[in-house]
């Protein structure tokens, strides 16, 4: 007898068979042999299902572990009051990157099977949302866990006080000077920010996009706030005083950066305290002694301007440019050189006085609120005795002061937490939407709002680009009763020549029976001043290199116009000097009546870019800031012979000619739009 060891491998497991070598019982051992092997390997097969089975029940059970503490986590956070909150802030921030990096742990080994998965219908969309999610959750725990770490004990000096805006700036500076880990969790805002980009909440089931909506707000705060701390301090005046020029623009008489610059007034910041705010009427400003630049040739040509004073510097689209415009101007008529520029018009001061509350105004104490505001200036600038009169005009905004003054006194006394956190989000949402803006003369500060998208700068893309701009050019406030609408038609059934077509539609909803008499004059009333006739001058700005085909646009008649000249319906083409091309003209909307014009252009071949999942063709719609929403419908013509793959919700195709329909309005600034064809 001769004893035999024969190792067999198997995952996880050495199994030792042990047979005896019988010459006479050679086949009764070879049916054992069997028999043992053919159990060990049902054995296996068991415990190898076993072993899986376990393993995933454990994986699950710690994403369900990492997901249940991140919800017991929001729902404390939701139950603290401000001034809690903030003490808590760094534990309850360090636990959830805690459970956010363990999610993200344990789906790595998912991302490859979700992507893999897009192509099923209705499950695709969502399934590619879980990576980016996922990373998105991480990079900004990670941010806010190495900032709040840092501002730790400055949180708990606090006990229970509020942190007003010089408390920011000075910590800001002081943990810049150190040169800690601030800088690097500001790189994790700025790739949370990044990551946010490929995130799609119309993609989201009915449940996570709820979730999403209702915490959108706070998760704006975090990204945009983590990137805009390092440079609090240059903003708040925290390294030295900072003095703003104020531009209070009238959306009513619409302007290129959102209207007419009513009131011209400066604000000083130092450490972070309000320490100088007053608002007064911009025409004060105006000093004759000195020789101003012409003005931009529309203004002289269909408003008979002679000269460019600082209430008509916003002619550029362009933030950025029309703020240094502004600044040069105030310059010449004052000899004052500000820092920067903070430019609001009246949906700022009514979403403001919705976070503060009402402000008392001297003498009577009379309250303004939210509720009023609009209603309260529009009796403030009425005439006592009825009628307009030099005496009158001298102080008819002077409610303007009266009014920075109240709320410079409502943000000094506040100790309101949630006021604070109020006032934050108002800013943030309407710097967003155009109805905030800010400018500095510091180039890291222009820096990180151009990359938050903050700047209010006119920036087209690589794709294709579409903003509609337009100028009241009637002496009056009809725009309060204006509505416009665009349909917006491109056709990529040749990729290499595409074309574009515009028609814009104008609605004044005026009172009928007032003729259109194109001269300055004011009524008896505001109201009346809404109750015109809209002459318009429009621009469209495109992709560079594009070039006109055709237009039409209604022509005005000499006596409709205070230069007593028709106009032909002519369309100018600027392309000089920006990054865009611009076509513009004139219109004239009579009360009660409509009208409108249409463009055909060719883009640049440059709007269709290439990718490894077939060509795309992307959509950049900018709003004109002081509008509060534009309703734009598109229309995409492809080539019959491709499949299109629409990168959001909402769009449909027309018919069999491969045509695809979407229509958003626009409420924040930008809107971007994707459509894949291969």
């Amino acid at each position: 007898m001769r004893l035999n060891f024969v190792p067999m491998f198997a995952p996880g497991w050495w199994t030792v068979i042990i047979h005896y070598s019988n010459k006479s019982s050679s086949s009764n051992v070879s049916d054992s042999i069997q028999k043992s092997s053919c159990a060990n390997r049902k054995s296996l097969r068991f415990w190898l299902f076993a072993s899986i089975l376990f393993l995933l029940v454990v994986w699950i059970s710690i994403l369900l572990w990492h997901a249940a503490g991140l919800y017991q986590l929001m729902r404390q956070a939701k139950q603290l009051n401000p001034s809690d909150f903030l003490h808590e802030a760094p534990s309850l921030v360090h636990q959830a990157r805690n459970h956010m990096e363990g999610i993200y742990w344990g789906m790595l080994p998912v991302f490859p099977v979700a992507d893999a998965l897009t192509w099923i219908p209705g499950w695709g969309k969502p399934l590619s949302q879980i990576e980016p999610l996922i990373l998105y959750g991480v990079a900004l725990s990670r941010g806010a866990d190495e900032m709040l770490q840092e501002i730790a004990p400055a949180l708990k000096s606090l006990d229970g006080q509020v942190p007003s805006p010089a408390w920011l700036a000075q910590l800001a500076n002081s943990l810049l000077e150190k040169n800690t880990s601030a800088r690097e969790a500001n790189g994790w805002f700025v790739e949370a920010s990044i990551i946010r980009k490929n995130i799609h909440p119309e993609w989201f089931p009915e449940r996570w996009r709820t979730i999403w909506m209702q915490n959108e707000a706070l998760l704006s705060m975090a990204e945009y706030g983590g990137q805009m701390f390092p440079v609090l301090p240059s903003i708040l005046g925290g390294e030295q005083p900072r003095r703003f020029l104020i531009l209070a623009q009238n959306n009513e008489e619409l302007r290129a950066t959102g209207g007419f610059i009513s009131g011209i007034g400066v604000l000083e910041l130092r450490g972070g305290k309000i320490v100088d705010f007053d608002i007064a009427d911009s025409y004060a400003v105006d000093n004759p002694n000195v020789v101003y630049p012409s003005p931009p040739e529309p203004m002289a040509y269909y408003m008979k301007a002679g000269y460019w004073v600082p209430r008509d510097a916003n002619w550029s689209p362009d933030f950025p440019t029309t703020a240094q415009k502004a600044l040069e101007l105030y310059a010449l008529s004052t000899g004052e050189k500000m820092d920067g520029v903070v430019a609001f018009d009246q949906v700022f001061i009514v979403n403001l006085l919705e976070a503060l509350g009402p402000v008392q105004l001297p003498p009577s104490q009379e309250k303004v609120d939210s509720h009023n505001v609009m209603q309260w200036m529009v009796e403030a600038w009425a005439p006592d005795s009825g009628t307009t009169d030099d005496v009158w005009w001298g102080k008819r905004k002077e409610f303007m002061g009266l009014l920075a003054k109240a709320i410079q006194r409502k943000l000094s006394e506040s100790s309101d937490a949630s006021t604070w956190l109020k006032v934050a989000q108002v800013l943030l949402k309407n710097v967003q939407s155009g109805h905030f803006m800010i400018f500095l003369n510091d180039g890291n500060v222009q820096q990180v709002l151009r990359s938050l998208g903050l700047d209010a700068g006119v920036h087209p893309g690589k794709g294709d680009f579409l903003m509609l701009v337009d100028t009241n050019m009637g002496f009056n406030k009809a725009d309060a009763l204006v509505d416009r609408s665009l349909v917006y038609t491109v056709d990529l059934s040749n990729p290499e020549r595409p074309v574009a077509r515009l028609q814009v539609h104008y609605q004044n909803h005026a009172l009928p029976g007032i003729p259109c008499q194109h001269h300055a004059e004011y009524g008896d009333t505001y109201e009346s001043l809404r109750q015109r006739c809209y002459w318009n001058y429009w621009r469209i700005l495109t992709p560079a290199e594009s070039q006109l085909i055709s237009s039409q646009v209604p022509a005005i008649s000499a006596e409709q116009l205070l230069i007593q000249e028709p106009y032909l319906g002519e369309v100018i083409v600027h392309s000089e000097d920006t990054a865009w091309t611009e076509f513009s003209g004139m219109i004239l909307v009579p009360v009660a009546s409509s009208a409108e014009f249409s463009l055909i252009w060719e883009l640049p071949s440059s709007v269709i870019q290439s990718s490894n999942d077939g060509n795309l063709y992307s959509l950049r719609l900018q709003k004109q800031p002081g509008i509060h929403s534009l309703l734009v419908k598109i229309i995409v013509r492809f080539p019959e012979t491709v499949k299109v793959f629409p990168m959001e919700n909402g769009w449909k195709k027309l018919n069999e000619k491969n045509e695809w329909v979407g229509q958003v309005e626009i409420v924040e600034s930008i809107e971007e739009l994707k459509l894949l064809f291969r």
